[in-house]
C-alpha cells in the first residue's frame, strides 16, 4: 500500500504577521508619546522662561550663512605662506629645485599647453 503525501499549501500566517504589526506601531507610538513628554519636562526644568529671543542682524529676524573656519591659522603664518607662493627661491639647491610665483607658473603652463 502506497502512502500519499498531500503538501500543505503555502500561505502566510496573516494574523500573527498583523498582530506583529499593530504591536510594533502600538509601542513605536508609546515610545514617541513618552520621549516628547520627557523632552518638554527636561526644557522647563532648563528653560522655564521658555528659548531666549532670537537674535537680529541688521533688522533681520533670522541669521544668514556665515563663513567660518575650523582652524584659525595665524595672520603672520599665512603671510610667510603668501610670500613663499609669490616669490622665487629654491628648494633643494644640490637638486637644483626652485619655487616660481603660482602666476608665473600658471602662465608657463599655458604657454607650454599651446605648443
Amino acid at each position: 500500500m502506497t502512502k500519499i503525501i498531500v503538501q500543505e499549501r503555502d500561505r502566510i500566517p496573516s494574523k500573527k504577521a498583523i498582530i506583529v504589526g499593530v504591536g510594533s506601531i502600538v509601542i513605536f507610538t508609546i515610545g514617541v508619546i513618552l520621549s516628547t513628554w520627557m523632552l518638554n519636562a527636561r526644557t522647563q526644568r532648563l528653560l522655564p522662561h521658555g528659548p531666549g529671543p532670537l537674535p537680529a542682524l541688521a533688522g533681520q529676524p533670522k541669521i544668514g550663512i556665515v563663513n567660518q573656519t575650523l582652524f584659525e591659522t595665524p595672520s603672520d603664518f599665512q603671510d610667510r605662506q603668501r610670500r613663499r607662493l609669490d616669490s622665487y627661491g629654491w628648494v633643494d639647491r644640490a637638486r637644483g629645485q626652485v619655487h616660481i610665483p603660482v602666476e608665473r607658473a600658471m602662465q608657463m603652463m599655458i604657454q607650454e599647453s599651446k605648443r
